[in-house]
């Protein structure tokens, strides 16, 4: 156990979310836990893969909530708690005012030998807001399924459409708020980092180096078509 009372996190082998996940579906469980706790479960152990098994990730219930398109809490305690008791998942919560903390287990694995990894805390290394236009100041929920509070599509599109009236906007080839929804939707199914798993730095910079970036799959604009702003 660690100084917060979680089980130390077990020294994982690469790719180890596809043994759940193939003993989920081989063993029959899904139908005696149903499909949103399996569901539930999945989810867990690709976002523990994701971050290359470093420590126990944490969401907070309406990031999970939306995730399996449940509008209860009672309902979706119920479904978690159904996960935990089939022995699928660990969840642990210092109180409500608290992040959760999960991590996977396989019912139908041996112990792993070694159970902790070099010594690991047990902790989280997955930060709770790296990314948001404003920074750890979380005012709503986004959806972001990592654990991560990235921006909401329309703090992007206010972004894209102030940054659309400026000179550098006017003469993008692309125009900022037509990039909007597939900026928002490729990071949001990321999980708000970026494609080497580390946390993007800075929301906006980000959106402005991926509309530029459409400027090299276009032809660029005449000299005289630019100077006239066309």
């Amino acid at each position: 156990m660690t100084k917060h009372g979680r089980k130390s996190y077990p020294k994982r082998k690469q790719f180890y979310a596809v043994s759940p996940g193939r003993n989920l579906f081989g063993s029959g469980d899904i139908a005696n836990i149903g499909d949103k706790a399996a569901l539930l479960s999945l989810h867990v152990a690709f976002i523990e893969d994701q971050f290359h098994y470093r420590g126990w990730v944490n969401f907070w219930n309406w990031q999970l909530e939306e995730l399996l398109g449940v509008k209860s809490r009672d309902k979706f305690i119920q479904i978690r708690k159904r996960a935990i008791e089939a022995g699928w998942l660990l969840y642990e919560r210092e109180n409500d005012r608290r992040v959760g903390y999960y991590m996977t287990q396989n019912p139908y694995d041996a112990p792993p030998s070694g159970d902790t990894n070099g010594g690991a805390s047990g902790d989280t290394s997955i930060p709770l807001n790296p990314n948001a236009f404003k920074p750890n100041q979380p005012s709503k929920p986004t959806g972001s399924l990592s654990g991560f509070v990235g921006p909401t599509i329309e703090e992007v599109r206010q972004h894209a459409q102030k940054w659309s009236s400026t000179k550098e906007g006017k003469k993008l080839d692309a125009s900022p708020l037509d990039c909007v929804e597939m900026f928002h939707d490729h990071y949001q199914a990321q999980g708000w980092v970026t494609n080497n798993g580390k946390a993007i730095a800075d929301g906006k910079a980000s959106f402005r180096v991926w509309v530029r970036r459409e400027r090299t799959d276009k032809p660029r604009r005449s000299p005289m078509a630019e100077a006239l702003d066309l």
